[in-house]
């Protein structure tokens, strides 16, 4: 979310879902692919039927906020699991920017 690597309506949509929500959002093409499309697979002006099980997500900067502690103060204050998911998330962060 707000990496630009998903098509505006949908990152609107995911934005309002709640862990474990299942829904389908039909995306007008301005929050799509627009006039243009994506052609050869989505054609011009095309409405976007998506959907999207959450399965999970870390909260908006709690990922750095739990990486930026010592170990000692993170295995105090999270679970492994918490200070797992920061960490892949971080990874996968870091693997996009090399990427661009």
């Amino acid at each position: 979310i707000g990496e630009g690597q998903l098509i505006p309506g949908l990152e609107l949509g995911i934005l309002t879902m709640k862990k474990d929500e299942k829904a389908q959002f039909l995306i007008d093409p301005k929050y799509a692919f627009g006039s243009l499309g994506c052609p050869p697979r989505i054609p011009a002006e095309a409405q976007i039927l998506a959907n999207v099980e959450l399965l999970d997500f870390v909260e908006n900067g709690k990922a750095e906020a739990i990486l930026s502690l010592t170990s000692d103060e993170r295995n105090q204050k999270f679970s492994f699991d918490e200070i797992e998911k920061a960490a892949s998330i971080e990874h996968k962060r870091g693997n996009n920017a090399v990427r661009s």
